[in-house]
């Protein structure tokens, strides 16, 4: 008696969960259409602020495996990225080809604490690259990856915004 009880209740169990309307693939996900938001006028067109729109594969090796992007940061030449969860800050050409690491985790000069990179800064025209550490100074890089010194213009930062040694604040988002 209870197999012919127990096998009606598991099919319609089964059934049930099997035929939900539910996707997972799409809650909370808003998908922005860019392509057509430049192509069309409309309240939330794009075209007038987006020149063009670029996908370019990043090259992954043993050296480079990415994941968790911390934060992304491009110029004509180079792509950098701070890998979250190796904590790694990693150079590659705009074709996506993995060109070097820069700097590493450790205690010595120009090395830093694991997860300590909370941002990444460029400054083009000199082609030095800032790693942003909380609650410390920036690290600065040559785009060869040389360790070049310790910035200690501000002394901490915080996502974008930078903490100055006169107590002022600051924020990132232009070239300098």
């Amino acid at each position: 008696m209870k197999k012919e009880t127990l096998l009606p209740l598991i099919t319609v169990i089964l059934c049930c969960a099997c035929s939900s309307q539910h996707s997972p693939m799409n809650d909370g996900l808003l998908i922005a259409d860019v392509r057509s938001a430049i192509q069309t006028e409309s309240p939330f067109s794009m075209k007038d602020d987006v020149q063009s729109i670029e996908y370019i594969p990043l090259e992954t090796t043993d050296f480079c495996l990415i994941s968790n992007i911390s934060s992304l940061i491009a110029d004509d030449d180079y792509i950098f990225l701070g890998n979250g969860k190796t904590s790694q800050v990693l150079q590659f050409d705009r074709q996506g080809k993995f060109i070097r690491q820069i700097g590493r985790v450790g205690e010595g000069p120009g090395e830093y604490a694991p997860y300590s990179v909370s941002n990444l800064s460029l400054n083009r025209s000199q082609k030095k690259i800032y790693l942003n550490r909380r609650y410390q100074s920036a690290l600065v890089y040559a785009y060869d990856g040389t360790f070049l010194r310790t910035d200690t213009t501000f002394k901490e930062s915080f996502g974008h915004r930078f903490l100055l040694n006169d107590e002022t604040w600051a924020l990132a988002g232009t070239d300098f």
